[in-house]
C-alpha cells in the first residue's frame, strides 16, 4: 500500500471524544478535512470537526481522494464502508458507555430532541458494535488501529499525544496538543468526584 494514499481517520461512538482528538491533531500540526455544516454549540463549544460528505460514505467514497495526507472524522458505524484503495491509520476513541449515553441524552435535550428511552438496550447495542468493529478493523490489510480512551487523554494528555505521534510516525507538536485538553469540558463523568 502506497503511503501517499494514507488517510488518518478519527473514529469511535458518538460522544466518545472524537472532536477532542480532531482538535489535538490539528494543534499537533496535521491538516483536517471538515466543513462548517455543524456549528459549535453547548455540547461541543469548540466545534464538531465533521464533514457532511462522511454521512454518504455507504453510497459514495470518491470524496476520500480529497483526504489523503489529512485527518477526517468518521463515526464507527461507517468504518466498514472505507474502500481498500487507501491506507487508513485509525485512531479509535473509547469511553465509558454510561458516560457516552448520558452525554448523548444531555446533547439531545439541549437540541429539543427525544432522549434515549432504554439506556440498557442502547448500551447492549454499543457493546455488540464495539466487539464487532474493532476486530474487523484489525483484520483489514489496509488499516492500522490505535485505540485511545477518553479518560487516558484527560488524565495524561502528554503520554497519549506521544503515543499518537509514535503510531502515526510523525513529528507532531506535542505541547499544543496537551494544551488543547480542557478538563472543564469533561462534564459527564461516571464518578462525579473524579
Amino acid at each position: 500500500m502506497q503511503r501517499n494514499n494514507s488517510i488518518v481517520v478519527v473514529s469511535g461512538l458518538p460522544r466518545s471524544g472524537t472532536s477532542l482528538m480532531m482538535q489535538m491533531l490539528a494543534a499537533g500540526g496535521l491538516e483536517l478535512f471538515y466543513d462548517d455544516a455543524r456549528k459549535p454549540d453547548e455540547s461541543n463549544p469548540r466545534g464538531y470537526f465533521e464533514h457532511r460528505l462522511t454521512r454518504g460514505l455507504p453510497y459514495d467514497a470518491n470524496w476520500l481522494s480529497q483526504c489523503t495526507g489529512k485527518v477526517v472524522k468518521i463515526i464507527s458505524h461507517l468504518i466498514s464502508y472505507l474502500p481498500a484503495v487507501f491506507h487508513f491509520d485509525i485512531i479509535f476513541m473509547k469511553r465509558d458507555l454510561n458516560e457516552i449515553i448520558r452525554s448523548q441524552n444531555r446533547m439531545l435535550q439541549s437540541l429539543g430532541s427525544p432522549v434515549t428511552d432504554d439506556e440498557d438496550e442502547l448500551r447492549r447495542k454499543y457493546e455488540k458494535h464495539l466487539t464487532e468493529i474493532i476486530p474487523w478493523i484489525q483484520q483489514q490489510e489496509n488499516m492500522r488501529l490505535l485505540t485511545v480512551t477518553y479518560q487516558s487523554v484527560i488524565n495524561d494528555p502528554k503520554r497519549e499525544s506521544q503515543r499518537i505521534a509514535n503510531f502515526l510516525n510523525t513529528n507532531l507538536n506535542i505541547s499544543p496538543m496537551v494544551q488543547t485538553v480542557d478538563t472543564d469540558l469533561y462534564r459527564v463523568r461516571n464518578n462525579p468526584q473524579m
